[in-house]
């Protein structure tokens, strides 16, 4: 669905007044989608150049039809599109639209500060963590306020430094280790991905990013036995144990946790769940985890391929 066309097209529109668009159309184009100051979506609007779309319409006040691009494009509203039986207004459908979906199902675009439990309480799982990642930089653009990226220190011993280059080893992306880039925001959501203080801050703790700072972060505590109390991270030195050289990488051992790897989610509980199987689930019991993190179907959404997936079980493994 698309507004007016007004303007000079059609200055006799009912939205107009003084000559101007009381709904300021045509609005702006922009390359993303984002969230202005206040919480509030601002659409993907792309310029024609960019791949956006354009279309001819017939004007009242023109002698013959004119073209309009995404700038006059309305937010998805289902009264007029079942009034009028369109479409939703969407470019394309693709993965991250999708996954915005999925998220809208689970959790608002405005959060507040009184709504911070509200936000624990929920998340999106994937198997894969390519996925994972996928998702959350997505979802972090959804909190207001400035983004601080965190970057590591990579290092390999001496004697095999000249056969790792800093461009490789920043690029590495090992399983139970943060990003050598780590982009976080003031009330983002977090994990925790190592056991720093037992009980209260181990291996799965869920945190919310308080304050920022170079060699610390003040985060507060949501879930396990230190529920409300405010802790510091500070940057530690991080080994994996399944790489075939000694890689080391000084960074906050932190994750967002919009979404989780369904192995991660393992021993969550959570009151509803978002899971994104587009890619299937490809170790046993993969799929059971992550639909049961939830006590009721009805908390309980699936973004799948074709809406099918496959159920991975080994019945050697059930004997």
């Amino acid at each position: 669905m698309v507004h007016g066309p007004c303007g000079a097209f059609n200055p006799s529109f009912p939205c107009m007044s003084n000559g101007k668009c009381t709904k300021r159309y045509p609005r702006e184009f922009i390359a993303a989608t984002k969230t202005d100051t206040d919480g509030y979506p601002l659409y993907r609007r792309r310029h024609p150049d960019d791949g956006g779309r354009m279309t001819t319409v017939p004007a009242r006040a023109a002698r013959e039809s004119v073209q309009i691009d995404n700038r006059w494009i309305v937010p998805h509203c289902p009264l007029l599109c079942k009034i009028f039986k369109a479409h939703l207004n969407v470019e394309f459908c693709s993965a991250s639209i999708k996954d915005s979906h999925l998220w809208a199902h689970i959790m608002t675009l405005n959060l507040k500060t009184n709504k911070r439990a509200h936000l624990f309480e929920r998340a999106i799982l994937a198997p894969k963590n390519d996925k994972v990642s996928s998702i959350n930089s997505s979802l972090l653009t959804t909190i207001p306020g400035d983004e601080q990226t965190f970057r590591s220190i990579d290092s390999v011993e001496e004697d095999i430094a000249v056969d790792y280059p800093m461009k490789f080893l920043n690029s590495l992306n090992p399983s139970r280790m943060p990003p050598h880039l780590l982009r976080l925001k003031i009330g983002a959501p977090v994990i925790l991905l190592r056991n720093l203080k037992p009980p209260i801050l181990c291996n799965g703790t869920r945190l919310m990013v308080e304050r920022m700072m170079p060699r610390v972060i003040e985060a507060t505590v949501v879930t396990g036995p230190g529920k409300g109390n405010n802790v510091f991270i500070p940057r530690i030195p991080l080994i994996p144990s399944d790489m075939p050289f000694q890689f080391k990488r000084l960074q906050f051992p932190i994750n967002l946790c919009f979404a989780m790897s369904i192995n991660k989610a393992q021993g969550q509980t959570l009151k509803v769940v978002g899971v994104n199987i587009e890619s299937p689930c490809f170790s046993h019991g993969q799929l059971y985890v992550a639909c049961s993190r939830v006590g009721s179907h009805d908390n309980l959404h699936v973004l799948a391929k074709d809406g099918k997936t496959v159920n991975l079980v080994y019945p050697e493994a059930l004997l």
